[in-house]
């Protein structure tokens, strides 16, 4: 059920993301006995402040500031992707009964005046706190759980545990190996590598070179996630950034070919964040942090197929030495004939739109949708493709019924879980498979 509700979300987004620009202003709504509007200007026509924010709440609803608030000059970018998720916010955290929209860079917040009180109520309760959060996630979202940059314990260690350094992919963190440091920990000395995910892989290569370099490591066993693994190869195939001797990389679903998902990123936040502002359960607040702070950055165009980055990395060998396998995931998310269907559907919609302009824009991601085969069950894991996880000199290529995200959780007794523990053992030998 809730995969059509999450297709049918991209469908209705990439129809939004594309609407026409209006060049005049929305209509001001009346203030008549129904509605009140608060009207708060943006810094250069897009930055909130948390001063301005709450200033403004209070004094319409005669409270008094609180005691911790104290001066800040935090502030949140309310353009784009992130914008709207914010605005959206900050309409759900008073209950549904306000309205939010920007109008020529001012944030005009409209609610009913009968719910004055309700409103109120909330805000006295609430809002200062879940604002706190969001407006902190903007000022550093690197943070939010605790955790810098860099490489860091993520257990006690023992002399005689096997150290195995774990590194995420984009939009992701240390969180995604939480499973894994819950089996392993009791038998390896376990590192995470958190870095800005959505930053130049080779960048981020260069971070984890500068990382190791810092301190003395001992010879290592790798397992990354997703994108993580094109920041080791990048890492351990230049001699100037491999400064530490890696022994083995187990690499998960890796996107070693590139992804067509990457091309979609801006799709797949808009329904992210049309999925979140929308829960009833409350749990979106959390979510929401994650939203908020990740970005479309460099990382994105890199992983596209055919980028400048995948074809340099492609002409790289692993040094000799280097023991590396791959484990894959098929478990998509629809049917080849729900995919197809999919493609007819937004082929119809096109036809439908009149203006030049955004009938060419919406071509292009019908096009990009067609050739998305990683969504497709058996070919795919959601993200990235069977094949474009496979990779030359592998000392073996396996894949399971799983996807992008789950296929790093689970227990000891899960089939992945029992060949990684393989696959890292120090008695284990390499063999490849026919």
């Amino acid at each position: 059920m809730w995969r059509s509700v999450w297709i049918l979300g991209i469908c209705i987004l990439v129809t939004v993301s594309f609407s026409p620009a209006q060049d005049d202003p929305a209509p001001e709504k009346t203030e008549d006995i129904e509605h009140k509007s608060i009207h708060i200007p943006l810094e250069q026509g897009k930055f909130l402040t948390l001063q301005a924010l709450l200033k403004s709440l209070l004094k319409e609803f005669s409270l008094e500031a609180p005691p911790d608030i104290g001066t800040t000059d935090r502030k949140i970018d309310l353009s784009g992707i992130k914008g709207f998720v914010a605005v959206r916010t900050i309409s759900l955290t008073l209950g549904s009964k306000l309205d939010a929209e920007i109008d020529r860079g001012i944030l005009i917040l409209t609610y009913r005046r009968e719910d004055m009180l309700e409103i109120k109520d909330t805000v006295r309760r609430s809002l200062v706190k879940i604002l706190l959060r969001l407006f902190q996630a903007a000022d550093n979202p690197l943070d939010i759980r605790d955790q810098k940059y860099g490489i860091n314990k993520a257990n006690t260690h023992e002399k005689a545990k096997l150290p195995v350094l774990l590194v995420h992919g984009i939009d992701s963190g240390p969180a995604c190996f939480k499973d894994i440091i819950r089996e392993f920990g009791s038998k390896w000395n376990i590192y995470v590598f958190k870095y800005p995910n959505d930053q130049a892989i080779r960048t981020s290569a260069e971070f984890m070179s500068e990382e190791l370099g810092r301190s003395p490591y001992p010879p290592l066993c790798v397992l990354t996630h997703s994108m993580g693994a094109l920041v080791v190869r990048e890492y351990v195939s230049d001699p100037e950034l491999y400064n530490t001797e890696v022994k083995k990389i187990l690499m998960a679903v890796p996107p070693n070919h590139g992804s067509r998902i990457a091309g979609l990123r801006h799709v797949l936040e808009y329904a992210e964040a049309f999925r979140i502002v929308t829960a009833e359960d409350g749990k979106w607040k959390d979510v929401l942090i994650k939203v908020t702070s990740d970005g479309l950055g460099r990382a994105g165009d890199d992983l596209k197929p055919g980028s400048l980055f995948l074809d340099r990395l492609s002409r790289k060998k692993l040094p000799e030495g280097i023991s590396c396998a791959v484990i894959a995931g098929e478990q998509g998310l629809m049917s080849e004939q729900q995919h197809n269907e999919l493609v007819q559907w937004l082929n119809n919609k096109k036809k439908s739109i009149t203006n030049m302009p955004l009938q060419m824009a919406f071509s292009k991601v019908v096009n990009d949708i067609e050739k998305t085969k990683e969504v497709i069950h058996g070919k795919g894991d959601i993200a990235v493709t069977v094949e474009s996880a496979k990779l030359e000199g592998a000392v073996f290529f396996k894949i399971f019924r799983r996807n992008h995200l789950t296929i790093l959780r689970g227990e000891n007794s899960s089939p992945v879980f029992r060949v990684i523990d393989e696959f890292f053992s120090p008695e284990a030998q390499d063999k490849k498979e026919q």
